[in-house]
C-alpha cells in the first residue's frame, strides 16, 4: 500500500465531525479515480474551497445540512417556482422581440439575445477553509448560483461588456 491510500484511510478512520483537507496530486489518474469511489461508497464528498482553490473533503450529510440551514434565511434566499422561470423568459423575449425592431438588430443578433428552455439557476456552495469555524465546528459556506440556462444569462453577458 502506497503512502497516498495510507493517508486517505488514515483521514477517515480519524475523522471526528470535522472536516479534512486533503490535497489530490495529479500524478496518477487511476490513484485519483480510486481514491474518489472510496470516499463516495463512504459517503463522503469532495468540494472545492472558497479562496485557496483546494479541495476539502467533508460528510455529505453534514455539507447538505450545513447548506440547507443557510438556504433557510428566507431575508436571503427564495425558492423560485419553475413556472415562474418559463413566465420570466417569455417576457424576457418580448421584450428582446421589441426593442430589437425598435433598434433595427439583426435577424442574427436579436437570436444571440433569445432564450428556450430556461432552467431557475443552481445553486451550490463552497467551503471558506481559510475562515475560523463557527461556533458549531464547521467551517462557513460561500454560496454560488450557477446560472447556466437561466432566462437572462445571455442578456447578462451583454451587459457585461
Amino acid at each position: 500500500m502506497d503512502q497516498y491510500t495510507k493517508e486517505i484511510l488514515q483521514l477517515h478512520q480519524s475523522e471526528i465531525n470535522s472536516i479534512k483537507k486533503f490535497r489530490i496530486y495529479k500524478n496518477n489518474i487511476q490513484q485519483i479515480k480510486d481514491t474518489k469511489e472510496h470516499l463516495i461508497n463512504n459517503n463522503y464528498t469532495i468540494v472545492q474551497s472558497d479562496k485557496t482553490h483546494r479541495l476539502v473533503i467533508t460528510k455529505v450529510e453534514q455539507h447538505r445540512e450545513q447548506t440547507a440551514n443557510m438556504l433557510k434565511d428566507t431575508n436571503n434566499y427564495k425558492l423560485l417556482d419553475k413556472s415562474k422561470t418559463i413566465q420570466i423568459e417569455k417576457q424576457s423575449n418580448q421584450i428582446i422581440k421589441n426593442v430589437s425592431k425598435k433598434m433595427k438588430l439583426t435577424h442574427s443578433q436579436t437570436d444571440q439575445l433569445l432564450t428556450c428552455g430556461s432552467q431557475p439557476a443552481k445553486f451550490n456552495s463552497f467551503i471558506k477553509d481559510h475562515k475560523e469555524k463557527n461556533l458549531d465546528g464547521n467551517y462557513p459556506l460561500r454560496p454560488v448560483a450557477s446560472v447556466v440556462n437561466t432566462p437572462n444569462r445571455k442578456k447578462g453577458r451583454l451587459v457585461g461588456m
